[in-house]
């Protein structure tokens, strides 16, 4: 798993993402931030889960996130090519792994502890810089967090960075290990390199029975590819909607349905005063004078799930106007007085469509959806072709049908490609794995929905005919010869080099088709002018020792000769370098004893639970 996150970082925009899965660290600690369900993807020795809904709600609030972050929302394609599934499940595992471990050497944080770290955590602080218990209130609210809980989450996230830090402790110093390091990739060479191009080759033209020769022993490049025409119709709530007619009674009922998400909570104005101790907190509370308060803060229009589980009961319980006893919470000891009340507002249907109609629309769609499904099987069941199917569910004007295409999207016979859309790659690698005239219907790869799929006609793959395509084979035959004498004519320069290597120039003034680079600097680290092969050959060669052949990105076949060797024994390396190889340590032993814990503790993963996650919610 964490060779996979290496592979995904390098897309810019898993970058981001990783980011954000940093931040959520930061935020959140290590753990588990939502409640815990039977429905286990993962087990870890035998008693430490990891449910199917946290981690589906994991995974829906790192891409909602993200999808702010960037703009817009991310293509099943990206999701599929970023791996994220398996990077949140990797994260969630080794969290996991971590706590266990914790737990196993007693390593235990108290409240107190918990307290201090929060407290010094700039996300939760002020403009001055002092924490700010309104600020940190609201956060947790709008990231769904109970107080107890986020400090439950901070405790754990203590505990796992203690047990972390401990790899960090180094016993040697890094400073000589960095000087050989500095020394090894500040290493030089001075080289000559030594190329010859295709392009100067010239062939003699082929005759009929050459490029007969070539056809038939290379037929397979000259094949063309299988081109398949099908029909798709895709249904989920958008084209339901755009295809339906609610009357009034049914968004009446929908509506009636979700009453509570068209209800506004019961909101107050709050007085919180916090106090240093105890005694205070009572003097106060019995002489209702709250000067003495180290802090006091106004919330207003605060719900009741935005309190702290220590303040929530008891600040709603009270009448407006009303004072609570003293309460005490691991940020000291609380007072609360309500000012106002503000009931339970419910919008009426009228203001409910008018302010919220597309979303009472997409909510009778998504019901709608789930009912079509059985109707469309039953469709297919009973032998009805997509047209009719289509024509039954009220779909009729909604079917797309493709040119001939590749499996790569080409269109036959032209250069271009067919027109791109959301799900047109899923379908596209559909249609090639479904037989010829078979109706099948399939889940949309964001499981928002289905598409039906007919392939209508399958162009099977066949050889070009040979006078079809003669000039493309002579074309080929003629590449081919240049590479084979290119390639010949380098290895037989480079023995000859070899036994008069102090002749390299005249004998490459003599040679038309080499062209030699003299006294070029190279460092390990060189990249894009040459090939990688030819520059790691050359820093395993001795002085005037020929290389082997390599080839470049345009063909050329180079070698190289050692002139001199330059290494830098005198440059200290700077604190960067050192700072740098600290990381890659710390990140080597970090991975080291993850990859131990992964033994350690045994660790069952359910992929097919998370594969069929739809259609177990459904």
């Amino acid at each position: 798993m964490l060779q996979l996150m290496r592979s995904a970082s390098q897309h810019i925009l898993f970058k981001i993402f990783l980011i954000l899965i940093v931040i959520s660290f930061v935020i959140f600690g290590v753990g588990d931030i939502f409640k815990n369900y039977n429905n286990n993807v993962v087990e870890i020795d035998g008693n430490v889960n990891i449910s199917i809904n946290e981690f589906m709600n994991i995974k829906r609030n790192e891409l909602h996130k993200l999808q702010q972050m960037l703009g817009a929302p991310l293509t099943p394609q990206q999701l599929q090519s970023f791996n994220i599934d398996q990077i949140i499940l990797s994260r969630l595992i080794n969290d996991k792994l971590l706590e266990l471990e914790t737990k196993n050497l007693n390593i235990r944080v108290s409240d107190n502890t918990a307290a201090s770290y929060i407290k010094s955590e700039a996300l939760f602080h002020d403009a001055s810089g002092t924490f700010d218990k309104d600020k940190f209130n609201e956060i947790l609210a709008n990231n769904n967090i109970k107080e107890r809980h986020y400090i439950n989450l901070v405790k754990q996230d203590i505990a796992s960075k203690f047990l972390i830090n401990t790899l960090k402790k180094q016993p040697i110093s890094l400073t000589n290990i960095a000087k050989y390091t500095n020394s090894y990739n500040t290493e030089e060479r001075i080289v000559d390199i030594i190329s010859f191009s295709p392009n100067d080759i010239n062939i003699q033209p082929a005759s009929e029975e050459d490029l007969l020769k070539y056809y038939d022993e290379n037929k397979i490049q000259f094949y063309a590819p299988e081109y398949r025409k099908f029909s798709y119709l895709i249904i989920n709530a958008d084209t339901i909607a755009k295809n339906s007619h609610f009357s009034e009674d049914e968004i009446k009922e929908e509506y009636e349905n979700h009453l509570n998400e068209y209800q506004k909570p019961e909101t107050r104005n709050i007085i919180n005063y916090v106090f240093d101790t105890e005694e205070k907190a009572e003097e106060a509370y019995k002489n209702l004078q709250f000067d003495s308060a180290k802090k006091n803060s106004f919330l207003k229009n605060i719900t009741k799930e935005q309190l702290p589980t220590e303040l929530k009961d008891i600040a709603f319980s009270l009448k407006e106007g009303e004072v609570s006893n003293v309460i005490q919470s691991p940020f000291g000891f609380h007072v609360i007085k309500v000012q106002s009340v503000f009931p339970i507002q419910t919008l009426t249907l009228e203001e409910a469509k008018k302010s919220t109609y597309h979303n009472l629309l997409q909510l009778l769609s998504e019901k709608k959806l789930v009912s079509l499904r059985k109707t469309i099987e039953d469709e297919i069941a009973a032998g009805n072709t997509l047209e009719e199917i289509s024509n039954n569910i009220g779909f009729k004007h909604e079917i797309k049908t493709s040119d001939f295409l590749d499996n790569n999207g080409n269109i036959v016979n032209q250069s271009n490609k067919a027109t791109d859309f959301t799900y047109f790659k899923d379908i596209l690698k559909y249609a090639f794995n479904t037989p010829e005239q078979e109706e099948t219907i399939n889940m949309l790869p964001d499981n928002s929905g289905y598409f039906l799929l007919k392939v209508n006609q399958i162009l099977a793959s066949h050889p070009k005919p040979f006078e079809e395509i003669k000039e493309q084979i002579n074309n080929e035959w003629y590449k081919s010869q240049q590479l084979k004498e290119v390639l010949n004519k380098a290895q037989k320069f480079a023995e000859e080099v070899q036994q008069n290597i102090n002749d390299l120039n005249g004998m490459v003034s003599s040679t038309p088709v080499a062209k030699i680079y003299n006294m070029q600097h190279i460092k390990r680290n060189t990249h894009g002018e040459w090939p990688e092969s030819l520059i790691q050959e050359l820093f395993n060669s001795k002085v005037n020792t020929v290389t082997s052949i390599h080839t470049d990105s345009e063909g050329n076949k180079l070698f190289g000769i050692v002139k001199t060797i330059l290494i830098n024994k005198e440059t200290m390396p700077n604190q960067e370098i050192i700072n740098n190889l600290q990381e890659q340590l710390e990140s080597s032993l970090l991975e080291d004893y993850l990859n131990y814990l992964h033994h350690k503790y045994p660790i069952k993963i359910n992929y097919s639970l998370l594969k069929n996650e739809y259609n177990s919610s459904e």
